[in-house]
């Protein structure tokens, strides 16, 4: 069981995410300098867990979501583009969307994670950081 190459990599395309060099797929957005901005990774694991490259001869396993809340300016909007884009692929792929333990994703979880999102924003500003500032970016 798992998911092929092609079609992670069609829907990756379909996302506009970009491939790192670690293998791990990555939504950014253009800064102010020439770079991109990370706004959220996706990695393709095998059944270990560990990261999957393209040249893999087994299928991909899972896919697992993730993003850096510190270091993402406004982490709530990108915390829903991730979702957004996780449930994208639950339908394109035909697959579930769990957490590490396997438990079904409801929509009650998912706004549970987004409320803990804009906590740890809400909490920074306090501290007078601001997600994806250039000083968090440091202390990050």
């Amino acid at each position: 069981m798992g998911f092929t190459w092609r079609d992670f990599t069609s829907c990756m395309d379909d996302l506009s995410l970009s491939r790192s060099a670690n293998g791990v797929y990555v939504k950014s957005r253009p800064s102010k300098r020439a770079e991109r901005k990370a706004l959220y990774s996706i990695s393709p694991t095998d059944s270990s867990g560990d990261i999957s490259q393209e040249n893999d001869k087994q299928p991909i396993h899972d896919i697992v979501l993730y993003m850096n809340v510190p270091a993402t300016a406004n982490p709530e909007k990108t915390f829903e583009m991730m979702v957004n884009d996780a449930t994208q692929l639950q339908a394109w792929l035909e697959a579930k969307m769990v957490d590490h333990k396997g438990r079904t994703m409801s929509s009650k979880t998912l706004a549970a994670i987004g409320d803990q999102v804009a906590g740890i924003s809400r909490a920074m500003a306090q501290d007078g950081l601001k997600p994806g500032s250039p000083l968090t970016n440091k202390l990050f």
